[in-house]
């Protein structure tokens, strides 16, 4: 009778070992790395096991707003090569393929330069000065990962608040962590523009000894810093280049990236500050 009982709880045991996945067809993660449990429905009669499968990084997250596939066949072989499982303690099934998306919210870009406004504005304050302020661009609507938002301006150096344009960084963070910076020309009426030289007066024309105001159509300035933009995939990189150039949108200019003094790159002019890596 204990052989036979013995023989009887041998299978039982073996099966509470073992582990169902079924993948989903779509999952959404709100964080920078895809669980296991994110993407699959596991059941198990050995709750240790069902742990540790569900906190099983399987790797990073799409960017906001994007969207990356998982196959099935592959996932299989991951999760048995980091785990160490034997292949039949894993039964697998559900979709072929999971689509992985990364929630987002919307953040305004009217927020983004609100922020940078009120720094231009803090610092002119304490200096005594006061003036009307605004934004030259306006700023693009913007995704963030789902969670708290604070927006950090980088501080303007005082001698920036007497010219009539002053380009200020905002950097976003999202629960304590960085996402990314965005740049945002603040203008100060009343500040008389920098000029490098006097312009010439045309042939012919008499000069009638009023300046007539500039016309300035570049989406960015030589001196300025703006954001280089590159892809990769589904994965999107921006980094702090200094512009060599004036240059309107459309057109192609020389940058020097923050980390590299003597490398001089050309970037295509996408929008106000705003660059992509030109071929």
């Amino acid at each position: 009778m204990l052989l036979l009982v013995v023989l009887a709880a041998a299978p039982a045991a073996a099966e509470a070992l073992r582990a169902d996945l079924e993948l989903l067809p779509q999952a959404r993660v709100s964080d920078g790395q895809v669980m296991l449990g994110d993407i699959v429905r596991l059941h198990s009669g050995d709750l240790s096991l069902v742990r540790r499968l569900v906190n099983l990084q399987v790797g990073q997250a799409p960017q906001p707003g994007e969207s990356a596939l998982v196959h099935r066949e592959t996932l299989a072989d991951w999760v048995r090569r980091s785990t160490g499982l034997a292949a039949e303690t894993l039964r697998w099934g559900g979709a072929d393929a999971a689509r992985v998306i990364r929630t987002s919210r919307q953040l305004r870009g009217d927020e983004i330069a609100h922020a940078a406004m009120e720094s231009v504005r803090r610092g002119m304050s304490a200096s005594g000065q006061h003036a009307e302020l605004r934004v030259r661009t306006p700023v693009r609507d913007v995704e963030m990962p789902d969670g708290a938002v604070r927006l950090m301006p980088r501080p303007v150096d005082s001698g920036e608040l007497l010219r009539n344009r002053v380009l200020v960084w905002v950097d976003v963070w999202v629960n304590d962590r960085f996402i990314r910076s965005y740049p945002v020309t603040v203008e100060i009426a009343g500040v008389p523009a920098r000029r490098e030289q006097a312009a010439p007066v045309a042939s012919g024309r008499a000069a009638t000894g009023q300046d007539e105001p500039p016309v300035d159509a570049s989406a960015v300035s030589r001196g300025e810093w703006a954001a280089l933009r590159t892809t990769s995939g589904a994965v999107s990189l921006e980094s702090r280049v200094e512009v060599l150039q004036d240059g309107r949108v459309g057109q192609r200019v020389r940058v020097r990236t923050s980390s590299n003094a003597s490398g001089i790159l050309f970037a295509k002019v996408v929008g106000r500050g705003q660059l992509e890596l030109a071929p």
